[in-house]
């Protein structure tokens, strides 16, 4: 942790204070908070390294000092000193408007975008794949089940590296990580250093060129997931990177494509309460919870105009990635991973009416594989979903079973003690601007992911998976102490007191050098 950004002093201003006023104050905080470093009016906080946790820092000195309640998400939609100063006025002033995106607008798709032959092998056969997002928690995963469902596949890796080297050694360490390496791996792998946010993917000119030739099959997976940026700060990766992976699929030889959507595509006011088949058109843009979601909406679109032209696309939406069955090792990044340890770190549960919907990631990428090479799945979509949940009430009546000294409390005030916790002191803390009171009712997360949650079918993924073998496993007590038993040896969080189970694994396993994680 650096430096507390608090101020020696009070801060004294007009009560209708201008962003040119507020600016100096703003500058100061930061300048305590990240001593020595240079810094423009416009320069990005985010890119001078500052994480989540000291945001939250400047938030609360900023709310402490003004007597205003700063929504994190707008902080970061313009993260500098002129963004958050213009903020901090706007809350003064009494303009409080959202600021937002005509997604409607951005489902644009540049006309070279088009297949230039015709498809010269079926999906059955093909041998070359090119996949996103390989260095990531579900690549790791794809890459192990292309190799084991596919023996004769070459798998071309598309991540951040500064050589072909770099980029194997991350690629072997991520999946190493995860426990899904095996050393046979390497002789099916051909790294290809790049970056979604740049045109053409980012890859060396004549890489691009021999690629697009010979690859046969483009399973796009790389996306930035993130429950506070908005959608402008994520459209260059999770909107214009899926462009031109379509631009790739459609460049020399003519590819299949597959992309990984997200089951929060159905999470606005057009599909609350209703049942959706997979095949639904997704209509309207309007209401997302969160700006990742509308990146997914977007470039869903943009996939469905490079189908009307002629590119055969299939489109994928898990629900919550999770963690294996078989040993629990799951990302202490997402909502729901912080939300079951921050919970046991804060000794509390709300009282909501929500299930819990992890899709475990071996069951994800397994089922993708066998999908995407069946003729079947072209101009499809799968929701890849858990449909055996587990009620919130049910995993607060399992910690205590477990000895886990937790209370079951109202959403209010369970809301109040997380936001009581310093940053580093819960996981859950700095994501707790998503359980705000500040939205209208019936529109909080608890409603979108409870009584209001559309009913997502999943008979195109039950069709293709027939016979294969692949199932979800439901969650019930055992999946859910694998993960707690994964938390626990990672020191997370203790181990509980009474599951003689638990404790004997956790005391078998080597500790791993691990504190609370920060973002």
């Amino acid at each position: 942790m650096r430096n507390s950004p608090t101020p020696q002093k009070k801060i004294v201003l007009s009560a209708q204070a201008s962003p040119e006023e507020l600016q100096p104050v703003v500058r100061e905080l930061f300048s305590a908070l990240i001593p020595g470093t240079e810094f423009g009016l416009e320069d990005s906080f985010l890119e001078l390294g500052v994480d989540s946790l000291e945001m939250i820092e400047l938030i609360c000195t900023l709310e402490e000092q003004f007597h205003v309640t700063l929504d994190l998400r707008e902080v970061v939609a313009a993260p500098t000193v002129c963004g958050i100063a213009a903020y901090l006025s706007d809350l003064l002033n009494g303009r409080t408007g959202e600021r937002t995106t005509d997604l409607r607008g951005e489902c644009v798709l540049a006309e070279d975008i088009v297949p230039k032959a015709d498809y010269t092998c079926p999906p059955e056969t093909c041998r070359y794949v090119f996949v996103t997002g390989t260095t990531g928690f579900l690549g790791a995963y794809l890459v192990q089940e292309l190799i084991r469902q596919r023996p004769d596949v070459m798998v071309y890796c598309h991540g951040r590296g500064a050589s072909h080297q770099a980029l194997m050694e991350r690629i072997e360490s991520n999946m190493r990580r995860f426990q899904c390496w095996e050393e046979n791996f390497r002789s099916h792998i051909v790294p290809v250093p790049g970056d979604l946010s740049q045109p053409r993917l980012g890859i060396a000119p004549e890489d691009y060129e021999k690629l697009s030739r010979q690859v046969e099959l483009v399973i796009h997976n790389g996306a930035v997931l993130n429950f506070i940026l908005p959608y402008r700060q994520m459209k260059d990766t999770n909107v214009t990177g899926t462009a031109e992976a379509l631009r790739f699929a459609c460049d020399g030889r003519t590819k299949y494509f597959h992309y990984i959507s997200s089951y929060s595509v159905y999470d606005n006011p057009s599909h609350f309460g209703r049942r959706v088949a997979e095949d639904d058109p997704l209509a309207c843009p309007d209401g997302y919870f969160l700006g990742y979601s509308e990146t997914k909406w977007v470039a869903e679109k943009l996939v469905g105009i490079a189908r009307a032209r002629g590119l055969r696309t299939t489109i994928y939406r898990p629900g919550d990635i999770t963690g294996t069955p078989r040993d629990g090792v799951w990302k202490l990044e997402d909502l729901i991973s912080r939300s079951i340890v921050g919970c046991i770190q804060m000794g509390g549960v709300p009282e909501i009416e929500v299930n819990l919907h992890l899709t475990p990631v071996d069951y994800v990428a397994a089922a993708i594989v066998c999908i995407a090479f069946q003729s079947g799945s072209g101009n499809c979509a799968f929701n890849l979903l858990n449909e055996h949940l587990m009620p919130m009430k049910h995993f607060y009546r399992l910690l205590r079973q477990l000895g886990y000294p937790v209370e079951h409390l109202p959403l209010p005030v369970w809301r109040e003690k997380l936001e009581s916790f310093p940053p580093d002191e819960n996981v859950l803390r700095v994501l707790s601007c998503l359980f705000s009171d500040r939205y209208p009712q019936g529109e909080g997360l608890a409603e979108r992911f409870g009584a209001r949650q559309a009913v997502m079918s999943t008979d195109n993924t039950r069709r293709l998976l027939a016979g294969s073998g692949i199932t979800c496993p439901p969650v019930d007590d055992a999946l859910m102490e694998r993960y707690l038993t994964y938390f626990a040896q990672c020191g997370y969080i203790p181990a509980p007191a009474h599951s003689g189970f638990l404790r004997r694994l956790v005391s078998s396993l080597p500790r791993k050098n691990s504190t609370s994680p920060r973002r």
